[in-house]
């Protein structure tokens, strides 16, 4: 008993270390709200457990600004509907890596507000960014998170795919170990 228990805590690890790195942007959050398929299905599979989540407070506190003074003032939502994202959110963001962040950055002018995107990635073991905007693509090249490895900017579609080819090369580890 003693011997499953530590291998599975090893197993665990190991599952841990190969899970990506990433940091969503808030409109994958808020696209959600909407009938957005891809931005439910990135954070399904969250939930599921294919990727790592990395947020600092900077980003979970526009979150909540722009779901509170943005998006239900102009949409009609019922209650429990609402109870049910914010259940789901808070348990999304219990899941994540926390990042505390210092620097400032100052790459993305269309939108200064991104950059603390950026600055959660290069604080951080993030890999990946995913987002909507395109004024993201300045970055890409430009940010290097704490081991010093380039982090990617994908959108929803390109990481939805990036998920299915680590699924699929997993399962293929699996068949051949077997």
């Amino acid at each position: 008993m003693v011997l499953q228990k530590k291998y599975l805590k090893k197993m665990l690890k190991e599952v841990e270390r190969n899970l990506l790195k990433v940091i969503i942007d808030t409109n994958i959050f808020i696209d959600a709200l909407s009938d957005d398929m891809d931005s439910s299905y990135i954070l399904y599979r969250e939930y599921m457990g294919e990727f790592q989540l990395y947020c600092s407070n900077a980003m979970t506190e526009e979150l909540l600004h722009v779901y509170k003074h943005e998006t239900f003032p102009n949409r009609k939502y019922q209650k429990g509907y609402v109870l049910e994202i914010m259940y789901r959110w808070i348990r999304t963001f219990r899941r994540s890596m926390p990042v505390n962040t210092t620097k400032r950055l100052n790459i993305i002018k269309a939108d200064p507000s991104d950059n603390m995107f950026l600055e959660c990635a290069s604080e951080s073991e993030a890999e990946i960014i995913v987002t909507s905007d395109a004024h993201f693509n300045i970055a890409k090249g430009k940010i290097f998170n704490i081991n010093n490895k380039a982090v990617e900017i994908y959108s929803k579609s390109e990481f939805l795919e990036l998920l299915d080819k680590v699924k699929r090369d997993k399962n293929n580890q699996v068949a051949i170990g077997e």
